[in-house]
């Protein structure tokens, strides 16, 4: 929960702020989590000359988290009509020995992302643009006849540093009583700053592959373009890009792909097809019951939907991912987004998936979402949410229901 707005940042505060956390860095006082023991495990299996689905298995077996997550990917909507894999034999027959490999990296950093602390929001938020940067990296790999598993591990990685800044911000604040709260902005200029270190840091500390090392450290289109890995390196700026998009928009057609430098005609169109999938990817790290938010250290705006005027509707809105909740009540609407009320609080930055009775209509509309403010207001609280990712349908349904509003 974000305090009310009140006061300007104080730009000294940062620049302190920023130097403590680099004076750490250089220091090697950060605390930088531990490389998944789960994928290197599965690294080593997948890599020997012959192995056996039942190897991965007993790989993943003795992780319950990722036992889990492996689970609900193999039964997630890209799996739909391949009936239930109620075992984790038939699951990782499912998804495969790669596939797997990716999601135990994955579901071992998610880790960090889980951490409740003052700046929670935006770790979650870059958690969410790392693991939609490295499905895109995925998919444009395959696109170009290129390493999937090395373009996910890169895009997943290459910025992992932020995550790592964030902690070590909040490490700072706890031992700065004086610390004051700074609009996002104010925070994102300190993490601008003394993320490359840390990336540095972080691939030295974990003694990555050169690749890898490279995805992390390597910044600019010149310098990247230099290395013998710079066709798997290109394409982490346009995944950044990409994802920025899709922050920007609810809904990115091959159109506005079009517009992304380095994309090829050819991709266009793939792409705009596969982003709708990418808050299901994402959404299988979360945990059920997210932690308890510890107080925030970011001043909220008014509003985080637009200058467009909010119009009244109210309609039963629901969750069923991460985990089922409602129906809540939405109140009022515009073309970015919806605010409704809630008994409980929801993690900002959290991608849900939501499901609507249309009215006049026998199907209910469900799409992806985030939750972009949560604010405790006389004994609940007030929920400000966006579309997220939506394919060409939902961008058609969402349409009609903010015209309802206007009738």
């Amino acid at each position: 929960m974000n305090p009310s707005e009140s006061g300007a940042a104080r730009p000294e505060a940062s620049v302190d702020l920023a130097e403590r956390v680099v004076e750490l860095t250089r220091g090697r006082r950060v605390a930088v989590p531990p490389y998944p023991a789960v994928a290197l495990r599965l690294h080593e299996v997948i890599g020997r000359p012959s192995f056996s689905v039942s190897d991965v298995v007993e790989v993943v077996s003795a992780d319950q988290t990722l036992t889990a997550t492996v689970l609900r990917a193999a039964n997630s909507v890209l799996f739909s009509n391949m009936g239930a894999a109620t075992t984790l034999q038939q699951a990782v027959s499912r998804l495969g020995a790669a596939e797997v490999a990716r999601l135990a990296l994955a579901a071992g950093l998610a880790d960090s992302m889980k951490t409740p602390g003052a700046l929670q929001a935006l770790r979650r938020q870059t958690w969410v643009e790392g693991v939609a940067s490295a499905s895109i990296c995925h998919a444009l790999a395959r696109l170009r006849g290129l390493s999937q598993r090395d373009a996910f591990t890169c895009g997943l990685l290459h910025d992992f540093g932020r995550m790592v800044a964030i902690a070590a911000l909040e490490q700072v604040l706890r031992d700065s009583a004086d610390a004051a709260a700074r609009p996002e902005a104010s925070w994102k200029e300190s993490l601008d700053r003394v993320t490359p270190e840390l990336n540095a840091l972080v691939a030295s500390i974990w003694n990555l592959p050169p690749l890898l090392q490279q995805a992390m450290t390597l910044r600019g289109v010149h310098a990247r373009s230099r290395s013998m890995h710079a066709p798997l390196l290109e394409l982490i700026a346009i995944g950044d890009s990409i994802v920025e998009l899709m922050l920007e928009s609810s809904h990115v057609s091959a159109y506005d792909l079009s517009r992304v430098p380095g994309l090829r005609p050819a991709e266009w169109e793939p792409l705009a097809e596969l982003l709708p999938s990418v808050p299901a990817t994402i959404n299988a790290f979360e945990a059920e019951r997210p932690p308890k938010p510890a107080p925030s250290k970011l001043i909220a705006p008014a509003t985080s939907l637009g200058g467009e005027p909010l119009r009244a509707l109210e309609l039963p809105i629901s969750q069923l991912q991460p985990a089922r909740r409602g129906p809540f009540q939405l109140a009022a609407i515009n073309n970015a987004g919806w605010v409704m009320s809630s008994d409980t609080a929801f993690p900002e930055r959290q991608l849900w998936e939501a499901t609507i009775a249309m009215p006049d209509s026998a199907a209910p509309l469900k799409f992806w979402a985030s939750t972009t403010a949560c604010r405790q207001e006389q004994g609940s609280f007030r929920i400000e949410c966006k579309p997220f990712a939506l394919d060409r349908d939902g961008k058609r349904r969402w349409a009609e229901l903010v015209a309802l509003s206007k009738a």
